[in-house]
C-alpha cells in the first residue's frame, strides 16, 4: 500500500471540505492518504476541518487566524509541515474535485513516466 501526502493551504474557502470529502469519496482505499492542511480564517470556528475518516486516512490540519500566517506561500509552508516522508506528494487546492479512483490513476502516471527515464 502506497502513500500519498495532500498538501491544502486554504484561506477562508467554503469548499475546503468538500475537497477533502470528494478526495476520500472518490479514492480506491489501495493507498493511504494523509492530508497537510493549513486553514486561515477572519475569526475562530469560521471554518472547521473534518476530522473524520476512514482509517486509511489521516487529516492534519492547524488554523490560523488572519492576519497571521496569511498569504499563499505562508499557508503551503505550514502545510508542507504536516509531510512525513510519504511515497507521493499532491499539492492542490481547497476548492478542487477528484475523479474516481483518481489515486491509483495518479501514481499509475507517475510510474509510467518513470519507466520512461524521468526521475519525477
Amino acid at each position: 500500500m502506497s502513500s500519498i501526502f495532500i498538501q491544502i493551504p486554504s484561506y477562508r474557502d467554503w469548499e475546503l471540505n468538500k475537497t477533502i470529502a470528494s478526495a476520500i469519496t472518490n479514492a480506491s482505499g489501495l493507498n493511504k492518504l494523509f492530508f497537510g492542511i493549513h486553514n486561515c480564517v477572519l475569526f475562530e470556528g469560521e471554518i472547521e476541518v473534518r476530522t473524520d475518516s476512514p482509517d486509511w486516512v489521516t487529516i492534519n490540519s492547524t488554523t490560523s487566524v488572519a492576519p497571521n500566517n496569511i498569504g499563499i506561500q505562508q499557508s503551503r509552508y505550514i502545510a508542507n509541515e504536516f509531510y512525513d516522508g510519504e511515497d507521493y506528494y499532491l499539492q492542490i487546492d481547497s476548492h478542487m474535485r477528484f475523479a474516481k479512483n483518481w489515486d491509483t490513476t495518479l501514481i499509475d502516471g507517475i510510474l509510467k513516466y518513470q519507466s520512461m527515464g524521468l526521475p519525477k
